[in-house]
């Protein structure tokens, strides 16, 4: 920033440095940035940042672009340029300036909050490819309420309640945001990478914070079927409701044979083989989708809740002898033409492992509840060319042909639970049929 720049140099002379004064936004940024420095650079912090705040509908195109210049495009442009020549060495560190606008969006900011939330992505995007590439680090900061000269001028109100919107009821100072960018850039956050840390007092911004319930062995099922269907006339389903961002894990989980036996023989699984069946992870998670889908936390009535589809993708072999970590959270609550769907994902990792996970399914659950595009059920039938939904609605569109698995190929008993492999008619590739 040109009103900067002697506040940038007189910083630099006491540290015994220089300032290079450059617009960022020029197409030869970086290039400029790569020529100062012929003996290269351990740390880059994008700190540069602006806003030009409007509602969206009385925004001109020129603040919009102008914002997202600054904030995102300059960031991307000059991080290219110093990764292509080499300027930033092995073991180097990239630092972002993100911000919580950015993860929760901000009325009046909406190109403020895309520019920051462009940043989040980036950072994430490019980390891996930055460390096996040129062994360099890439993560961000993304700052709260920070009690500056610009939040200074925010109306009273405003600033009173940014400053009270997280547990520590106070706004942060620029210092917080400093110490935790100059940590990122200090050697010993090596082992942090695709990063954006919240420099905010754990605000109540930002999304809904997950938390992890360790359990030490499956939950038993008949206390929570009890407890389930003694709240369920209490539950209002909605699509828009809020739902537990809580995720249950077992870890240290082995399968026991014997019950994995009965259930091969019952569903006519070929039985001795040191692998599980591909539906048996799922039949592991249930107990633990039932500790959430029954809580009072959880908005759909599980009395009447349907499962209504199953997708599982294994992603490697499963030894029924092996230890696993299984962990079952409901990812998000979704409409439905009939009521409201809740989307279950359950994930089983090898024990101890880092990477992820070797098994996961998705699942939906639905609960029927009158929707705005339901029929009025009124007696008497309807009136002549009248439709479902309000006048003027389209009707539906017509489902499409369902699918179906090729016949089971051993000439005896069709096993309940089959799978296969068949071609995807949109893609082409493979994928598990089950039923």
């Amino acid at each position: 920033m040109p009103s900067a720049r002697k506040d940038a140099e007189r910083l630099a002379a006491r540290l015994g440095g220089s300032a290079l004064a450059l617009d960022i936004t020029a197409a030869d940024a970086g290039e400029r940035i790569a020529g100062a420095l012929p003996d290269g650079l351990d740390v880059l912090v994008h700190n540069a940042g602006v806003t030009r705040d409007r509602r969206l509908v009385n925004m001109p195109a020129e603040r919009w672009s102008s914002v997202l210049e600054v904030n995102l495009a300059s960031v991307l442009r000059t991080t290219d340029a110093l990764l292509a020549r080499g300027t930033l060495r092995e073991g180097g560190r990239i630092v972002a300036t993100a911000s919580i606008a950015g993860l929760a969006g901000n009325a009046g900011q909406t190109n403020y909050a895309a520019s920051k939330a462009g940043v989040a992505g980036l950072v994430r995007a490019l980390a891996p490819h930055a460390l096996d590439g040129h062994g360099v680090t890439v993560n961000a900061v993304a700052p709260g309420f920070i009690e500056t000269r610009m939040t200074a001028a925010v109306p009273f109100l405003i600033r009173e309640a940014g400053r009270r919107m997280n547990s520590l009821a106070q706004g942060g100072l620029p210092a917080d945001v400093a110490e935790t960018t100059a940590w990122l850039a200090h050697p010993a956050s090596g082992a942090v990478n695709g990063q954006v840390v919240r420099v905010c007092g754990q605000s109540l911004l930002g999304g809904v914070m997950t938390t992890r319930t360790l359990l030490t062995a499956p939950p038993a099922l008949a206390p929570l079927l009890a407890r389930g269907a003694l709240l369920s006339p209490f539950k209002r389903p909605r699509p828009d409701a809020g739902f537990p961002a809580t995720r249950m894990v077992l870890p240290g989980l082995r399968v026991d044979l014997a019950r994995l036996a009965a259930y091969e023989r019952v569903c006519g699984f070929p039985t001795g083989d040191d692998a599980l069946p591909l539906t048996y992870p799922h039949v592991l998670g249930f107990p633990l989708a039932m500790r959430l889908m029954s809580g009072r936390d959880f908005p759909l009535p599980l009395l009447g809740l349907v499962h209504t589809s199953i997708e599982i993708i294994r992603h490697g072999t499963l030894p029924a002898t092996g230890s696993y970590e299984l962990s079952v959270h409901v990812d998000r609550l979704v409409p439905h033409r009939r009521g409201t769907e809740a989307v279950v994902v359950t994930e089983l990792r090898e024990a101890g492992a880092e990477s992820g996970p070797v098994w996961e399914s998705t699942s939906r659950y639905l609960a029927r509840h009158r929707t705005p595009g339901a029929r009025s059920g009124a007696s008497g039938g309807a009136a002549p060319g009248a439709g479902c939904g309000t006048p003027g609605e389209q009707p539906p569109a017509p489902r499409p042909p369902r699918r179906r698995c090729p016949p089971w190929p051993s000439g005896g008993r069709t096993p309940v639970w089959a799978a296969a492999t068949v071609p995807s008619p949109v893609t082409a590739t493979r994928s598990i049929c089950i039923r």
